[in-house]
């Protein structure tokens, strides 16, 4: 994943709590979801599968 073209997202829904993480294009603003976070277990397997860490991420609500 090129870092420079994509930033790592987390799209949390106010109303239900859902969360889902991806990328998004820093060009055109298209997010691609890669999972669905549950618990923090999914969201420390999604920061290790990409080698990010949690600064790396930006929380959108």
């Amino acid at each position: 994943m090129d870092m420079r073209r994509f930033e790592a997202v987390v799209i949390a829904s106010i109303c239900t709590g859902e969360r889902r993480a991806g990328f998004r294009d820093r060009n055109t603003g298209v997010f691609k979801e890669v999972m669905c976070i549950r618990d923090d277990r999914d969201y420390e397997a999604f920061l290790d599968e990409f080698g990010l860490s949690k600064g790396d991420v930006k929380e959108e609500y």
